[in-house]
């Protein structure tokens, strides 16, 4: 945290980037991700699962 502060005095806002975020880089595409919304939303009937819940 500390290095953050000094950056953003050294710099300003700009060294905000994702390099300081500390998080992995995303394993789903947008394609993927896609998929998954409309799985989830769609009616399990309509993917011939018998469960409604």
């Amino acid at each position: 945290m500390r290095e953050v502060i000094h950056r953003i005095d050294e710099i300003g806002p700009a060294c905000l980037d994702s390099r300081w975020a500390g998080c992995r880089p995303r394993l789903l595409g947008d394609d993927d991700e896609d998929f998954v919304v409309q799985t989830a939303t769609t009616r399990p009937a309509k993917l011939g699962q018998s469960f409604t819940r």
